[in-house]
């Protein structure tokens, strides 16, 4: 079994991104709350009880180190935020799924939490670990950063235990390099935009490429980029187009093709217009946007819709709101 001593340095990792440190239980349930999801707590020994909790918050990703003190069960209902991948330092850590039988997740190996799914975690003795999580949003947005084919929507991982193969070894080695980043710094206000950004994006790379998932295979498989090069081109144009510069004429020029062979090959390929991809496009672009937004950054809708190209700010609430459910605006405040 794998010894992974690069997150159990001498230096325990987050020193400046502490959260919390409590011996009430209450208090806990309410902060773990706060940071990960609902959840129900059963104490073996209330008078030993300690948890201490830091995290490193990365716009659409996080790492979290947690040190538990007593033996305890935590019951997390299903949920539908994040993706958690567990990764046990110390201690021994015992999961179920969906009311399964216990399996085991001792150091060297590593627990997928997925959501809609409830979970029960076991620890024994006195346990530490660290929790790699990314948004489902953000997951979504990465499989069509890295597979834009593919459709994102029903992305789902699988609950598993992986041993020292392959993923454990991808997130030991992730969490160790984003901890070590991140410790750099004084303070986690102090770490620049771009560096989050590409923290960010190197786990949400890792639990698509390393991970189980309900869009594995069509990511990964050998003829899965788009047969037609035209297409292929087009859709790198859009997805490079931050400002939402190009409309469908620009990108037919650009590519030295008319409206109509480019629209036959969306059709063909995607079964949409090159329109009605680039719209829902840059509708998901904004909807990212306005997911990683914090309170207090300045982000508004309008500077939001008007950057990914919807100048009609009505009109784009008003389609947002059909394909979200809900009107940017409240999105927006959380």
């Amino acid at each position: 079994m794998l010894q992974r001593s690069a997150p159990e340095r001498e230096r325990p990792p987050l020193m400046s991104c502490g959260r919390f440190s409590t011996s009430d239980p209450e208090i806990a349930v309410l902060e773990v709350t706060k940071l990960l999801a609902p959840h129900h707590l059963v104490i073996d020994d209330v008078a030993r009880f300690h948890v201490l909790a830091r995290r490193a918050e990365l716009r659409g990703a996080s790492l979290d180190y947690m040190s538990y003190r007593s033996s305890m069960t935590i019951h997390r209902p299903p949920q539908r935020g994040y993706v958690a991948v567990i990764v046990p330092v110390a201690g021994t850590v015992a999961v179920h799924f969906n009311g399964t039988g216990p399996q085991q997740v001792p150091n060297g190996s590593l627990a997928v939490l997925p959501t809609d799914c409830p979970v029960e975690l076991q620890y024994r003795d006195d346990a530490c670990l660290l929790i790699v999580s990314a948004e489902t949003d953000a997951l979504s947005a990465g499989l069509r950063r890295i597979a834009p084919q593919v459709d994102a929507e029903g992305l789902r991982f699988d609950g598993v235990v992986a041993d020292e193969n392959g993923p454990a070894h991808a997130f030991y080695g992730l969490s160790a390099f984003v901890a070590g980043v991140v410790d750099r710094y004084e303070a986690p206000s102090g770490i620049p935009r771009n560096v989050v950004d590409a923290l960010k994006d190197q786990i949400i790379s890792t639990f698509l490429l390393a991970l189980s998932h309900s869009r594995s295979e069509m990511m990964l498989r050998a003829g899965s980029p788009v047969a037609s090069r035209v297409v292929r081109q087009a859709l790198e144009i859009i997805a490079a187009d931050e400002n939402a510069e190009h409309s469908v004429s620009d990108i037919a020029a650009k590519l030295g093709v008319s409206m109509r062979s480019l629209e036959l090959g969306f059709r063909k390929e995607l079964d949409r217009t090159p329109q009605q991809y680039l719209q829902a496009f840059r509708l998901q672009r904004a909807h990212d946007q306005l997911c990683v937004a914090r309170p207090g950054d300045g982000t508004t809708v309008t500077e939001v819709a008007i950057r990914c190209g919807f100048n009609h700010i009505g009109r784009f609430a008003k389609l947002y709101k059909q394909v979200y459910g809900l009107p940017p605006s409240v999105k927006l405040r959380g």
